[in-house]
């Protein structure tokens, strides 16, 4: 008995742990040009909701044929979690940042092309990272 409780604890923090970094991952990539005007309610939803939908779908489609109608559950608690400590880190930056809103403008960049610019340097300095080691090793 106390083997399958351990077995069904470490299935479902796995399980839920795929759902968390699959939202977690969606989330901060389309931080970067989704709802960058909304309010810190409304732009946590926003990129949340569309992190838990492209997760849910990805899990839903690859998962196997019994389990289908489980997999939306899947990413459900990370993305709750996510939502929360994204509204929070927004609403602490929103609030603090007086200067901001006293000159008319909005804390996040309102431009979504700078955040998508912002994005793909971030995927190219990765991507030379990832052939920069690739080559040492190649090399070795």
């Amino acid at each position: 008995m106390d083997e399958s409780f351990k077995e069904i604890a470490l299935f479902a923090v796995a399980v839920f742990g795929v759902g968390l970094i699959m939202v977690i991952f969606l989330s901060r990539i389309l931080g970067f040009f989704v709802a960058l005007k909304a309010t810190p309610t409304n732009r946590a939803g926003w990129t949340v909701g569309i992190a838990y939908l492209i997760s849910a779908g990805a899990l839903t489609f690859g998962a196997p044929e019994s389990y289908w109608m489980y997999a939306p559950l899947v990413p459900l608690p990370g993305a709750l979690g996510l939502f929360w400590f994204i509204r929070r880190d927004l609403r602490r930056r929103w609030i603090d940042d007086d200067v901001a809103h006293s000159e008319g403008h909005s804390i996040e960049d309102s431009d979504w092309v700078s955040g998508l610019l912002r994005l793909l340097l971030m995927l190219g300095v990765a991507l030379a990272l990832l052939l920069l080691r690739y080559a040492r090793e190649a090399v070795l």
